[in-house]
């Protein structure tokens, strides 16, 4: 069985985190203040349904290692990674595990490219509170031009596909635009567009379930 991880697994695999206690001690005729740096397991989450689906992704973990299912994931994916909190590799329940690359169902960084900080961002409810102003670079205005795009649109890129680098697969994800725009019109707002590539880009990839935390493994 193939799989592919949302970000919300990554990040929920993380059992430990950091943390730093003072201890004081003696030091010949003084005291001194010495801060103590260690390891303990994150607190248990108040919603015990959601705890629980954290504490099986150890079993998912074990599940890939021994390649009973092939966890995949792909760029977008990677982006959410990125610009998170920096991680902890201890206590981590997919230590071991082979995580495969798929391709995107269309590559966004062939048609804007730009800093890394700047593509990496969702440019979300969040993001544009806190800059006042829209960073084309970012996931959910890229996602929103691509929708819009006319067949006039679509025909003149794919004119221009040895240009832009296009693959067989992406120009076959243009000419399948309409079945990203229907899962687009579920997912009801542009905040939840990238979840919806996600998706798409699962069922481009002929992987059968997205599995993500909150609404269990989603069947594609």
């Amino acid at each position: 069985m193939k799989v592919m991880l949302d970000n919300t697994i990554r990040s929920h695999a993380e059992f430990m985190q950091h943390v730093q206690r003072n201890e004081v001690v003696v030091w010949g005729n003084s005291e001194q203040t010495i801060p103590i740096q260690g390891m303990m397991r994150k607190s248990q989450d108040n919603n015990p349904a959601y705890q629980m689906q954290k504490d099986t992704l150890f079993t998912v973990g074990r599940l890939i290692r021994e390649d009973r299912i092939q966890a995949f994931e792909y760029s977008e994916i990677r982006f959410e990674w990125w610009r998170a909190r920096k991680r902890v590799a201890y206590g981590n329940a997919l230590n071991g595990c082979v995580i495969h690359d798929c391709s995107p169902a269309l590559d966004r960084t062939k048609f804007r490219n730009g800093s890394v900080f700047d593509v990496i961002k969702k440019m979300g409810k969040k993001d544009m509170r806190r800059e006042k102003e829209i960073n084309e670079l970012g996931q959910v205005p890229f996602f929103t031009w691509f929708i819009s795009l006319t067949p006039e649109d679509i025909k003149a890129i794919i004119s221009e596909a040895s240009y832009i680098n296009l693959t067989e697969f992406e120009i076959e994800s243009f000419s399948n635009l309409d079945e990203y725009r229907i899962i687009c019109e579920e997912a009801k707002s542009p905040e939840h567009y990238p979840d919806a590539f996600h998706l798409w880009t699962t069922k481009r990839n002929n992987i059968e379930i997205l599995l993500s935390l909150g609404s269990g493994p989603i069947k594609v």
